[in-house]
Parts: structure tokens; C-alpha cells; sequence
């Protein structure tokens, strides 16, 4: 029988589950004012926020999804910490560079004297600035392997950064001067455009007519460039493949030649031993640069190395994601359950807690990670976390004071003055008057019940408690009682109030007004005062009256110390 309702059970539990997915799109949006039923939080991928925790009814769930996946990664929603809390006690009370760094050599500089002369002379200053051009690029190929891969790694730096760049609309996002003109943005619908071009960058074979790239081949080039660098084994090498790194010193020779004949046809006055001179230091620059290249090489090797390794690696990730496309809409990532509510057993233990747990959206970069490989945590990256509180106290407490129309009553005896012919005033009958206050202010304290589920009022909670307050009254020093509805918005509360306090009336058969005695009679006469009459007797008794609460409420805390 147990496991006949145990399969029941779990087929109803399934079916619940389907029924919930079903209706994903109809869920309410999660309110950070108030305790949420079931509802939805939808992130935005190219600008994902973290909100403030949502507080959720026990047994709710929300459903997490994000609008604009981006198509080379990978979205996961993954548990981080599960925490039981206790509410706060009430009545005691009342937030690697991608680019390898390559190691370069410098060398001096030579300052060519600009003078303004004959044809003479410009031929002999364009013979020094291409002889020193080419002692500052002395190795092509490579200069132009090591440009293109900044390019490249740029392009993909804008795939690989941790969040696109923040975007309006109709802005054009800004790009750093390396990436080549025309690169499609990778984080848009043009995204199957960028892995075209970067592949045809990579390898000249993924190359088609549509696509226009500033350099291509990239992979092919590198291992030349890798062989060039790589040090000459001690014993003889296979004569294929590229030589190793030289400098081309015979068409540097040559130059160096026709710029001291052109040197020869000047001047002395267009001072042909100052180019002469400067032709000197050139020379010793390229003596330089030959003794140099071994540091060259070894300097570049690591560098070179690491880039080939880089590119190989892109290639096949990037070559994984072709076909994808950013045009889902949005994509659900799955359900946050309440955990006391997801295990059968230790429910008791759990019952009179809040639980928080906390939820992240990460996100696994598959251009940079090796697609074939499961990723590592440290491979993933948070873009959004997600903290949730499963807890809906009822009782809160408040505070603030009473506008109580209950009158506040004093009696005393006054002396009446009269005002004789002639304007000459005069003592008359001492009476019994009454003064009255209206409305009281009185402070309180007061315990609250929520009656329904809390709500929003313009995207602020809201909610309807049920009030019992005690009050101080100043007037009389006691104590005083206040029941009825309350109405909350945000953390103010107001609060129609049966008062249940104290009010004073005349005793002994005294009523305002009576004549006491009169000061002017004759001595002895029935009506003359004998002394001062003795001050009005009052008694103080229980009446209700209407009142008005205004305070701020005191909403239950939950935290990790101990509670009472």
C-alpha cells in the first residue's frame, strides 16, 4: 500500500511539474517589496543586474530565465549555499590578459638631421631613412605574424570579456584601434559573420568569397614564424621549411653602397661628413642587430609559441559554435524550490526557520574553453546572483502614537466676576467648570497580525493587519488599550483604532456649572462662602472612543543568532 501511494505520489508530483513549466510565461514577476507566490525573474544577458534578495511564501518556487543568450556560451543556474535562519524576536525588539607578453629587444635610435637642399641631398636623406627602416623591422614576418595576432585576439577579447560592452540603442559600441575595421560584433545577430571571418583569419582553407579578412591564415603563418625562432639543432637539419632567422644583410650592403656614392656627389657646403656620419652609426647598428639575433630568437620563442598554442585552441572552439545563432528570444534556466519543501525527511528541524538560499547564473565562454572539456569551476563566470529567502511571518510590531478623539477632562472651581454700574468689578458665585482636550496624542506600541497575503500599491508592498496596541497616556499616567484594523504601505502604518482608555466625570452629585457659594453674600447668609469651597471631586473610568494610529512598522528580521 506505501508503495502504491508512493508511485501515486510521484506521478502527481511529476505532473505538477509539468503543469508548472507549462505555465512559465504566465508567472508574475518576482517583487522585491513584498513575499512572493510563484513568480519569474528574467534577466537581461547584455545587462544582468543581481537584485536584492526576494523573499518567497514556503513552497513557492521561481522560475529563472534570460532574454538574449549569447550563442558561444553556455547558461547554467547553479545552487552556492543553503542556510537555515531564525526570525528576529519581536516582542523583546518591538550587501589573464589573453595577449602573451613578448619580451622585446630595443635598439638606438639615430636622429637624421632634416635639412632642406639640393636633389643630392634628398636622395641621400631617403637612402638614410630606408636604411634605418629597415633596421627598425629587420624581421617582416614576423612583426607582421605578432600585428595580426594582436588583431585576432582583440577580435575575440570582445567574445571573451566577462560582460559585452553596455550598448543603447542605435549606439555603436566602442572598439580599441587593434581589432580590424568591418569585424562583425560577436554579441549580435551578425554573430555567424564573426566566426566566418575569424576562421578564414585562422586557416586560408575556411576562406569564401564572402568573406573580406585583413590577413588570413594566421595558424600557417605561425608555425613558420615558430620555426624561424626555434635555435639550429647542433647536428644538420632537414633542408625543407623556412630558413633560420637572419637578417637580410646583403640588400642592406648594397643600399649602404649607393648611399655613400650618392654621399660622394655632394657639396662641402651641404656638409656631406654629416651624412657620412650618420651612415657610420648605421652600420654599427646592423654589427649590433647580427650579434643580436640568438636574443631575438629566444626572446620571441615563449611568446611566439604561446600564440600558436592560442590560436589552434580557438580554432576548434570557435569552429564548434558555427551555425548558432542569437535568435531565441530567451532561454529558461530552470526552477529555485523551497528546500524544506524538496527533502522528505528533517522537515521539523526546518520548520520554524527561514531558509536562504542563494542561486548564480554563470556563464561558461566557449570560445575560451575547450568544448569537448567539462568546465571547471573556476571556467565559469557569475553574471547574476540570485538570494532567496523562503519565510512569510504574520506577526510584526510597530510603533508611532494615537490621535484619540477620547476627551481629556479637568474640573475646577472659578470665580465668577461681575461687573457692577459705574464699571467697578466685583467677586460673584464660584462654580464648577470643565475643560476639555480633544483630540489626545498618546504614544504606543503595537503588536500586528498580517490577515491576508501582503501586495503591491505602485510596485510598493502593502498589507492588512489586524492591531493591538497599548498606549500611554500623558494626561493621566496610565495605561491604555487600542484595537482594530491596519493598513500598511511601504513602512508606514495606519491604523483605525477602537480606544479603549480613560475618560473622568464629576462625583458626589457634583455637575459643571453648580454654584458652589457666592463671595459677596452677607456673612452667615445660606449662600455665603464659608472659606474656600473644596476643589470638585472626579472619578476616572473606562469608555471607548475612535482613534487613529500613525507609526512604522518593525517587519521580522531573520539572521543566524539564536532566538527566544
Amino acid at each position: 500500500m506505501n508503495s502504491m501511494w508512493y508511485r501515486y505520489a510521484r506521478r502527481t508530483s511529476s505532473l505538477f511539474l509539468l503543469i508548472a513549466c507549462s505555465a512559465h510565461a504566465q508567472l508574475p514577476q518576482c517583487s522585491t517589496q513584498k513575499v512572493n507566490g510563484n513568480c519569474a525573474l528574467v534577466f537581461d544577458r547584455l545587462n544582468p543586474v543581481s537584485l536584492p534578495t526576494i523573499q518567497m511564501r514556503p513552497g513557492a518556487r521561481i522560475s529563472i530565465s534570460v532574454v538574449g543568450p549569447l550563442p558561444y556560451e553556455a547558461l547554467s543556474l547553479d545552487p552556492q549555499s543553503f542556510q537555515g535562519l531564525t526570525p528576529s524576536d519581536q516582542t523583546q525588539g518591538f550587501v589573464s590578459a589573453l595577449m602573451p607578453s613578448l619580451k622585446g629587444v630595443s635598439t638606438p635610435t639615430v636622429s637624421v638631421l632634416v635639412v632642406e637642399g639640393s636633389e643630392d641631398v634628398k636622395k641621400v636623406k631617403s637612402d638614410l631613412a630606408a636604411l634605418e627602416s629597415s633596421l627598425n623591422n629587420p624581421f617582416p614576418v614576423i612583426q607582421t605574424f605578432i600585428t595580426n595576432a594582436q588583431g585576432f585576439y582583440a577580435q575575440v577579447q570582445e567574445a571573451v570579456a566577462p560582460l559585452p560592452r553596455p550598448r543603447a540603442d542605435g549606439d555603436t559600441p566602442m572598439r580599441t584601434a587593434v581589432i580590424p575595421p568591418g569585424t562583425p560584433y560577436p554579441w549580435s545577430e551578425s554573430y555567424p559573420k564573426w566566426v566566418s571571418l575569424l576562421l578564414c583569419e585562422l586557416s586560408a582553407a575556411e576562406c569564401t568569397g564572402a568573406v573580406h579578412a585583413t590577413f588570413m591564415d594566421l595558424m600557417a603563418t605561425g608555425t613558420n614564424v615558430q620555426t624561424l625562432v626555434t635555435p639550429t639543432p647542433a647536428t644538420p637539419a632537414s633542408p625543407a621549411g623556412p630558413p633560420p632567422l637572419q637578417f637580410d644583410t646583403s640588400t642592406f650592403d648594397s643600399n649602404v653602397s649607393q648611399t655613400e656614392k650618392d654621399i660622394k656627389k655632394l657639396k662641402p657646403k651641404e656638409l656631406p661628413e654629416t651624412y657620412a656620419a650618420e651612415l657610420d652609426a648605421l652600420r654599427k647598428r646592423e654589427g649590433l642587430l647580427i650579434k643580436e639575433i640568438p636574443i631575438y630568437a629566444a626572446a620571441w620563442l615563449p611568446g611566439v609559441t604561446a600564440i600558436n598554442k592560442d590560436l589552434q585552441t580557438y580554432f576548434v572552439n570557435v569552429k564548434e559554435t558555427t551555425g548558432r545563432s542569437p535568435a531565441k528570444e530567451h532561454q529558461d534556466l530552470g526552477f529555485i524550490d523551497d528546500p524544506r519543501y524538496l527533502s522528505r525527511n528533517n522537515r521539523a528541524s526546518t520548520r520554524f526557520l527561514g531558509r536562504l538560499v542563494t542561486y548564480s547564473i554563470n556563464s561558461v565562454n566557449q570560445i575560451s574553453v575547450m568544448t569537448t572539456a567539462v568546465p571547471a569551476t573556476a571556467q565559469k563566470t557569475s553574471i547574476a546572483t540570485i538570494t532567496v529567502l523562503y519565510a512569510d511571518p504574520k506577526f510584526e510590531v510597530s510603533t508611532g502614537f494615537l490621535l484619540s478623539w477620547l476627551p481629556n477632562r479637568t474640573f475646577a472651581n472659578q470665580t465668577l466676576v461681575n461687573t457692577n454700574t459705574g464699571g467697578t468689578p466685583s467677586t460673584g458665585n464660584i462654580i464648577i467648570t470643565q475643560s476639555t482636550v480633544r483630540p489626545i496624542v498618546l504614544p504606543y506600541v503595537g503588536a500586528n497580525f498580517r490577515l491576508w497575503h501582503d501586495f503591491t500599491i505602485r510596485q510598493r508592498r502593502a498589507a492588512v493587519y489586524w492591531t493591538t496596541a497599548v498606549a500611554f497616556n500623558g494626561y493621566n499616567t496610565t495605561a491604555e488599550y487600542a484595537v482594530g484594523p491596519s493598513f500598511s504601505w511601504r513602512m508606514i502604518m495606519l491604523s483605525p483604532l477602537f480606544h479603549i482608555g480613560h475618560d473622568t466625570h464629576l462625583t458626589q452629585g457634583e455637575t459643571v456649572g453648580q454654584v458652589w457659594c457666592n463671595t459677596s453674600a452677607a456673612a452667615g447668609s445660606a449662600t455665603a462662602c464659608a472659606g474656600s469651597p473644596p476643589a470638585p471631586s472626579s472619578k476616572i473610568f473606562w469608555r471607548g472612543a475612535f482613534a487613529l494610529g500613525i507609526g512604522i512598522r518593525i517587519p521580522t528580521s531573520f539572521g543566524t543568532t539564536a532566538g527566544h
